[in-house]
Order: C-alpha cells, then sequence, then structure tokens
C-alpha cells in the first residue's frame, strides 16, 4: 500500500514564521530550504496518520542519497517545488515520488529533457486500488488540512493520454530513479530500471497550481 499527500504550501512558505526564520537565521539557507522543511512537516504528519502509536523514526541517507527511515519496514519519498510538496509512504517495497508544476508554454523544453534522459521508454502501471492519494493545505504556521476528497485528481494513462505528458513523463523519470537510488548523472540506466519499476501517474489542480505527480513502486 502506497499512502500519498500532495500539499499546498504557499501560506506556510510566504506567511510561516518557520520558514521565515529558515531563510533569515541561516546565510546558507533559502528559500528552497523552508520547502524542504515544509516538506518534512507533510512527512511527520502522514507518518502519525498511518503509524499514531510510534514516534517517525531518523531520517538518514543511503550512499546514494535516497533518505529513508533508519528502524522499521516502511520507506518514504518526498518531491517539492515552490508551494507544492508531496510526501509518500508505503509499507512494501522502496518507492519514489516527485511533483512537477505545469507551466503553459514550457512543453518544447520539456520534451527536449525527456528525449536526453527518458527517450520513448514505457512502464506498466500501478493500479489505483492500492494507492491512497490526499490533497492537504499548510497554514502560514505549518498546521495542515487534509482534504479526504478531491475531484480534480485525475488518474493519468501515459499511453492513451497525450494531455501534459512532458510534465507527466518528467515525474515518471524522477519517481523511478528515487524509488531505485539512483539520481539522473545515472540516467543512461534509466530504461533498465524502468522494466522493474510499477508507476502511478496524476494530473491535478491544486489551489492556484496545476500539477502532475507519479509515484513509483520498486519490484522485487
Amino acid at each position: 500500500m502506497i499512502s500519498a499527500i500532495i500539499c499546498d504550501t504557499s501560506a506556510f512558505l510566504e506567511g510561516g514564521a518557520d520558514a521565515r526564520a529558515f531563510i533569515k537565521d541561516s546565510a546558507s539557507c533559502g528559500p528552497r530550504e523552508a520547502e524542504r522543511r515544509a516538506a518534512y512537516k507533510l512527512l511527520s504528519c502522514l507518518y502519525s496518520l498511518l503509524c499514531p502509536d510510534s514516534p517517525m523514526p531518523e531520517i538518514r541517507r543511503r550512499e546514494g542519497g535516497k533518505p529513508y527511515f533508519d528502524s522499521g519496514e516502511l520507506s518514504f519519498s518526498i518531491s517539492y517545488r515552490p508551494g507544492v510538496a508531496l510526501v509518500a509512504i508505503s509499507d512494501g517495497g522502496e518507492i519514489g515520488a516527485d511533483v512537477e508544476l505545469i507551466v503553459p508554454g514550457r512543453e518544447e523544453r520539456m520534451r527536449a529533457l525527456i528525449a536526453r534522459y527518458a527517450g520513448k521508454a514505457e512502464t506498466t502501471e500501478l493500479t489505483s486500488e492500492g494507492i491512497s492519494l490526499s490533497v492537504a493545505t499548510m497554514d502560514a504556521e505549518g498546521n495542515i488540512e487534509i482534504h479526504n476528497k478531491n475531484d480534480n485528481i485525475r488518474l493519468h494513462n501515459r499511453v492513451k493520454e497525450n494531455e501534459n505528458t512532458p510534465w507527466v513523463d518528467w515525474t515518471v523519470l524522477e519517481a523511478v530513479m528515487k524509488a531505485h537510488g539512483s539520481g539522473l548523472a545515472d540516467y543512461v540506466r534509466f530504461g533498465e530500471l524502468l522494466n522493474s519499476t510499477l508507476t502511478a501517474s496524476y494530473t491535478l489542480t491544486l489551489g492556484d497550481f496545476e500539477c502532475a505527480v507519479t509515484l513509483a513502486k520498486r519490484e522485487g
């Protein structure tokens, strides 16, 4: 089972005291660090929902940089962009998650990136039965409200649909590489990794944002 939350974090980033502290108190920390902070707040929220009687384990990084819980059987993945954070937790193997903002007018640039890194690789798709994807909002103080139903979430079939595919395809690339603990520098293995990965892709409206999302699960 994969449980995921996508969250509008714009209010926190614009007005949150916690976010402002990250930007103000350290010369090395800027808005990107505040986005990361918001994503890990969301991860903590999701973990507490799934494991209400257990504190979230410490997070460590493997040699390739992939974060993981240092105890227990759960795996997780996070992704964030300005104003949007995505977190996912799985109890059945390594996963990857990626979110991209759909920006009209940048389709050709995205297609060029896909052609460079992924070519025309195809993937086997996860069924939505094993996935729970919720939508949330985060206020200026970091409080999270989860909305159990959002009619704007749409499962995206990459084979049958052409709409927004550059962004969807890019999230597939990123999520698959994350599931395997690899970075874009290892993109030459993408086709090989894709053969042992299941993915589910979505397009949705989140506040003022149009997003593409992919959740990937490593087989075996």
